[in-house]
C-alpha cells in the first residue's frame, strides 16, 4: 500500500513537474512571440517613418523644383523683351536679388567675348555684387552701371578651363590653390564657379562667381542656360542692328545713322547750352590712288584711315564713313578751336603714317573742314555744309590742311 502511495505521489510530481514546465514553455514561447510581432511592429514603425521622411524630403524637393520653374519662368519673361545686353544683365541682376538664398554667391562677373582671328577678346564686363540683406531691394529702379572691357580675372586661364570643360567649373580654394592664384581671384574666396554661355559652339560669354556654395551650382548651371539661350536673341539682333548702321567696309558707322546722331547731339547741345564740333574730311587724291593701284589696294587704305580716325578721337566721339572717300566726326562737348586742334592730330597722323597693303607701300593725306554748332549753324543740314565748304577750302588752298 505504501509502495502504491509512492508510486501515485511520484506519478502527481512528475504531472505537476510537466504540467509547470509545459506551462513555462508555453510563457516563454508567446513571450518570444509578443517581443518578436513588436520587435516587427516597431521595425514597421520604423520603415514608415523613414518612409514618411523619404516623401518628406521628395516633396520638399518637388516644392523646391516647382519654385525654381516658376523662377526661371519669371526670369525668362522678364528678359524676353529684352534686345541689349544691359536689360538682360539688369534682369539676371534683380533675379539673383531676389533669390538670395538659392545661389548666396558674394560676388561674381558677366563677360562678355567678341571674336578674334584664332582667339577671344573682352567685348564688356558686368560685374555682380550681391547686396547685403539690408540694402536688397528688387525693386529699386537704379540704372545697372556702365559695362567696362576689364576684367578683374585672369581671362586666358579662365577661358582655358571653359574650353576643358564647357558644361561648367567648380572649385574650392584648398583643392586648387594654383588656379586660383592663375585666375587672380582675391584671398578669402573658398569657391570659384563659372559656365561658359555657348553660341554657335562658341563661347559668348562666361557668367562667374564666388563663393557660392556646391549644392547650388546645379541651379546656377541651369539658369546660366536660360541665360545664354536669351543671349543669343541679344547678339543676333545687335549683328542685324550693326549691319543697318554700319558701313561694312570700314566698321564706322553710316551715313544715314550719322546724320540722325547728329541730329540728337544738336538737340543735346540746344538743351544743355553746349557746343560741340563737327569735322569732314576727304582723303586726297583718292581717285589716282584707285587708278594706280587697284581698288583692293583702295579699300585697304580706307580702313587703314578709319582706324586712324578712331584711335585718334575719344570713346564719346562718333566717326562715321559719309561717302566714298569721305570721313564726319562728331565731337561733343568741344568749341571749334578745340575741334581744329583734333582735326590737325588727324590730319598729322595720317600724313606720318606708312600705308601697307598687298606688296604695296604708299604716302596718303586728308583734307579736313571744320565747322561748330552754334557758331557757324544751328541745325544739322547747314552743319554739314558749312564742313563741307572749309574742306573744299582746304583743296583749293592745297590740300593736306584743316580749314574752318
Amino acid at each position: 500500500m505504501v509502495i502504491w502511495l509512492a508510486v501515485i505521489v511520484v506519478f502527481l510530481c512528475v504531472i505537476y513537474t510537466g504540467g509547470y514546465y509545459i506551462c513555462c514553455e508555453r510563457r516563454r514561447f508567446f513571450r518570444q512571440e509578443r517581443t518578436g510581432r513588436m520587435a516587427e511592429f516597431e521595425g514597421t514603425i520604423r520603415n514608415l517613418k523613414n518612409e514618411m521622411r523619404k516623401l518628406g524630403e521628395i516633396d520638399r524637393e518637388v516644392r523646391e523644383r516647382e519654385l525654381s520653374l516658376v523662377g526661371l519662368y519669371e526670369f525668362t519673361k522678364r528678359m524676353s523683351p529684352a534686345l541689349r545686353f544691359d536689360e538682360i544683365f539688369d534682369a539676371l541682376r534683380t533675379f539673383f536679388l531676389e533669390n538670395p538664398d538659392r545661389f548666396a554667391f558674394k560676388r561674381g562677373e558677366l563677360i562678355v567675348l567678341k571674336d578674334a582671328v584664332g582667339s577671344y577678346e573682352v567685348s564688356r564686363v558686368y560685374e555682380l555684387l550681391e547686396a547685403a540683406p539690408a540694402e536688397k531691394d528688387p525693386a529699386s529702379t537704379e540704372k545697372v552701371e556702365t559695362s567696362t572691357n576689364r576684367s578683374s580675372y585672369g581671362i586666358k586661364e579662365l577661358l582655358k578651363l571653359c574650353e576643358m570643360s564647357r558644361k561648367g567649373i567648380f572649385l574650392k580654394s584648398k583643392e586648387a590653390p594654383g588656379i586660383f592664384r592663375a585666375l587672380g581671384i582675391a584671398e578669402g574666396a573658398a569657391t570659384f564657379a563659372a559656365m561658359p554661355l555657348m553660341n554657335e559652339n562658341r563661347i559668348a560669354a562666361v557668367l562667374a562667381v564666388e563663393d557660392m556654395p556646391q549644392e547650388n551650382f546645379e541651379k546656377f548651371a541651369i539658369l546660366s542656360i536660360q541665360f545664354a539661350m536669351e543671349m543669343k536673341k541679344v547678339l543676333l539682333y545687335e549683328t542685324v542692328e550693326s549691319l543697318a548702321i554700319t558701313d561694312g567696309l570700314t566698321g564706322l558707322y553710316g551715313r544715314r545713322y550719322f546724320v540722325s546722331r547728329l541730329e540728337e547731339e544738336i538737340v543735346r547741345s540746344k538743351t544743355h547750352d553746349l557746343k560741340f564740333s563737327f569735322l569732314m574730311g576727304d582723303i586726297d587724291f583718292f581717285k589716282a590712288c584707285n587708278d594706280t593701284y587697284g581698288h583692293l589696294v583702295g579699300d585697304a587704305v580706307l580702313k587703314e584711315i578709319a582706324r586712324l580716325i578712331k584711335e585718334t578721337v575719344r570713346e564719346v566721339d562718333l566717326v562715321a564713313r559719309y561717302g566714298g572717300e569721305e570721313f564726319g566726326v562728331i565731337l561733343p562737348e568741344t568749341k571749334k578751336d578745340g575741334g581744329v586742334r583734333v582735326a590737325e592730330r588727324i590730319r598729322r597722323k595720317i600724313e606720318e603714317h606708312v600705308f601697307r597693303a598687298y606688296d604695296e607701300t604708299l604716302k596718303i593725306t586728308i583734307s579736313i573742314g571744320v565747322s561748330a554748332y552754334s557758331d557757324d549753324a544751328e541745325e544739322a543740314a547747314a552743319l554739314i555744309d558749312s564742313a563741307d565748304k572749309a574742306m573744299y577750302r582746304a583743296k583749293s588752298d592745297g590740300r593736306n590742311l584743316v580749314r574752318t
